[in-house]
């Protein structure tokens, strides 16, 4: 459970920072939210894109462990500290790494 809020919480700030960085398209359909709400016809698209979302091949855990990544490395965010850090140095001087045990 607290594994899919994360995932969530990956998801929403991965999105923000890519439409900050004027990304139209998320890498993979799973990388963002979902819209909450749909139309008619968006619920029709949405039953043939529904494997891009689920990508059932992959656990909550894996996404989030590929999401956090593509933050920390396209972004400089870390997730678990919530600070988006000036250079890859920064990164490594101030945030003690790059999973949520790392941080306890």
């Amino acid at each position: 459970m607290k594994l899919e809020g994360d995932l969530k919480r990956s998801q929403r700030a991965c999105q923000q920072l890519d439409t900050q960085k004027n990304i139209q398209v998320p890498r993979e359909a799973w990388y963002w939210l979902r819209p909450e709400e749909e139309t008619e016809e968006e619920e029709e698209e949405k039953e043939q894109d529904e494997d891009e979302y689920e990508s059932e091949d992959l656990t909550v855990l894996e996404k989030l462990q590929i999401l956090t990544h593509y933050l920390r490395e396209e972004h400089l965010y870390c997730i678990w500290c919530g600070t988006a850090y000036e250079d890859k140095e920064d990164s490594s001087s101030n945030c003690p790494g790059p999973t949520s045990a790392d941080h306890d």
